[in-house]
């Protein structure tokens, strides 16, 4: 669509040189939570989440068997299920409905799971299941449900607005600014401390194993390794190496892909119409159109 070489932008203008394009706001939004969550190396933890949370639906939902077990289950505790859904690459409201179904059915998912690997006589499920609950179970995983849950509610509830009939563009950029300062304001010792807690006293009550820093002696020796540094404590290891890589991904993905040529534009526009311009919307506006 926006190709500068056979986008449908080049191609229009290739008709009308001074033609404007826009590119759509909730598909850039989508493509900021892509580009922080879908490449290993920019944060491994958050890459991995994502992939278990895809294996549960696949698991769960790939036989009409396993999805009663957990459907029972659910009965036997009284939890009402919510539909579990598969991750979209091109959808981020699919992601959000993910990440909170799967929460939501957190507790009567592991003994559905349980009960799985107790009663097939498929060695292949046997094995998935065993994978999956150990990876379910994980304080990592905890962690990632804690974290990721608000940020994509935050993101999809603005990516809604944004695809809102008769929505403006300048009301559009304007929820986008506040985006980007909420998820500023979430990059805070205080906030992750929070949700540290939080997943520390949830795998207290599972009775799950809490990882600890491995000490490691440092080699005196030259060798390939990025770095010797440790840090002191698991939340200081999760915040430098996951919580803020994450957050500083998806601001500079913001702020690179609302970066569009159009913005000032439209702006000018928008000051003029309201009989309030600036001496740059004046000297901008005469260049332009």
């Amino acid at each position: 669509m926006s190709g500068c070489i056979s986008g449908v932008q080049t191609k229009c203008k290739e008709e009308n040189s001074r033609i404007m394009y826009v590119h759509c706001y909730a598909h850039c939004l989508n493509l900021v939570l892509v580009d922080a969550c879908t490449t290993r190396r920019n944060i491994p933890m958050i890459f991995d989440f994502f992939g278990v949370v895809q294996l549960c639906y696949s698991f769960i939902e790939g036989s009409a068997v396993r999805h009663a077990i957990l459907e029972k289950i659910s009965r036997d505790t009284n939890i009402q299920l919510k539909t579990m859904k598969s991750l979209s690459t091109t959808r981020l409201a699919c992601r959000a409905e993910a990440v909170a179904s799967l929460k939501h059915n957190y507790l009567a998912l592991i003994p559905a799971i349980e009960e799985i690997i107790s009663s097939t006589s498929a060695t292949d499920v046997c094995a998935k299941g065993r994978g999956l609950l150990f990876q379910i179970k994980s304080f990592n995983f905890i962690l990632g449900l804690e974290i990721m849950q608000p940020v994509l509610q935050l993101i999809n509830k603005v990516s809604k607005m944004l695809q809102t009939e008769n929505y403006d563009l300048l009301s559009g950029m304007a929820n986008v600014k506040a985006l980007r300062l909420a998820l500023l304001d979430m990059r805070t010792e205080e906030y992750l401390k929070k949700i540290f807690d939080t997943s520390v006293s949830i795998c207290k009550e599972l009775d799950f194993p809490i990882p600890l820093i491995n000490k490691k002696k440092i080699s005196s020796h030259i060798d390939s390794n990025k770095t010797q540094f440790v840090q002191e404590t698991k939340e200081k290891e999760l915040r430098i190496s996951a919580f803020y890589p994450m957050i500083d991904v998806m601001v500079h993905s913001i702020d690179e892909r609302f970066s569009q040529d159009t913005i000032q534009a439209i702006h000018a526009v928008d000051s003029l119409l309201n009989m309030d311009t600036s001496q740059t919307d004046l000297s901008y506006l005469p260049k332009t159109f």
